[in-house]
């Protein structure tokens, strides 16, 4: 198959040549030698490989030979300093602020910050909350300072406003998560459920995140509430005799499978998403009646019938319902 896609003209190639590709991959004309983490940022494109499975775009190549984003390949991780962890998705807690972060899930930031427990002092170091005293003195203003101005936080529904807390009021956190769950200030809004970690759709989410009870490291959330290790997340109702002949089920489908209409068809544009639900195996497209053939079985049916909408005589209408064209109904 891969001799056929290589030697065919672009626009003759059929459409299961793609499936030849792995994950993240698109068959192409030429491969981009310079499509690898290694090569990525320094790289002379003064020869081109052959036809074959390329990268797509804004994914790199790693040592294993898989398609992967840039932010993934080794030479591009972020180091962070020994008080400081790497997230994808968080707010900075200082001293100032008060190791707390309000309204922080619309504008969350990826970077390196301080650990558990410790906050940023304003000159960058990491420090304990209990020592912010003892760097700047007391956190109240001094004679003469300005008043601070307080907002009002908006609490979440198992939240409540502590009016105690000086200078302003804050937001406690919650302490009636589950067992299985804990209280996150600020977690991405595409992880820890089954279905994002089955269909990988965090690759393609908005960086923002959201505070509240939800599962604990390493667990990840069913359709129906439960907190389980990802061993346990599965498709739901997909047993591999559920899709009919020559169809599988699919976690992470194409939201463009090929079918008999593909035939011919230039330049198909499609959108990079998961789509589940039961998809034609390899080697095979979906028909006009929804059946999974060969493309070879794919047969090209009659021009479609132009009608006009006839001229009625007084007394008469127009009957839609009639096929293959509307016709006249006279009472």
């Amino acid at each position: 198959m891969l001799a056929l896609c290589s030697s065919l003209q672009e626009d003759m190639r059929p459409s299961q040549c793609q499936t030849l590709c792995s994950e993240n991959e698109i068959f192409v004309n030429n491969i981009n030698p310079c499509n690898t983490c290694e090569k990525r940022k320094a790289c002379a494109l003064d020869t081109v490989g052959g036809p074959g499975c390329d990268c797509l775009t804004g994914f790199y190549k790693n040592n294993d030979g898989k398609c992967v984003p840039e932010e993934e390949c080794e030479g591009n991780k972020i180091l962070c300093r020994k008080d400081e962890v790497f997230l994808e998705c968080s707010c900075e807690r200082t001293c100032c602020n008060g190791g707390r972060f309000v309204g922080c899930s619309a504008s969350c930031k990826k970077g390196c910050f301080c650990k558990k427990g410790l906050v940023r002092h304003e000159d960058g170091r990491c420090i304990r909350l209990k020592d912010c005293k003892k760097e700047n003195g007391e956190n109240s203003p001094g004679p003469g300072s300005p008043p601070v101005q307080c907002s009002i936080p908006k609490c979440d529904d198992d939240c409540s406003i502590d009016y105690s807390t000086k200078p302003c009021p804050t937001l406690p956190s919650p302490t009636n998560c589950k067992p299985d769950e804990q209280y996150y200030e600020c977690i991405p809004i595409c992880h820890g459920t089954c279905s994002a970690y089955l269909t990988k759709s965090y690759m393609y989410c908005k960086m923002a995140c959201r505070s509240g009870c939800f599962c604990r490291e390493g667990l990840y959330k069913t359709d129906d509430g439960r907190c389980v290790p990802a061993s346990q997340c599965t498709a739901p109702n997909s047993p591999e005799n559920a899709c009919g002949e020559n169809a599988e089920y699919r976690e992470c489908g194409s939201a463009c499978p090929p079918t008999c209409a593909d035939s011919g068809r230039k330049n198909k544009v499609c959108t990079k998403q998961c789509v589940s639900g039961c998809f034609c195996k390899k080697g095979f497209v979906k028909n006009d009646r929804g059946v999974c053939v060969r493309p070879k079985e794919c047969q090209q049916g009659p021009p479609p019938v132009q009608c006009l909408p006839p001229k009625c005589a007084p007394g008469c209408s127009i009957d839609y319902s009639t096929k293959p064209c509307p016709s006249c109904s006279c009472t």
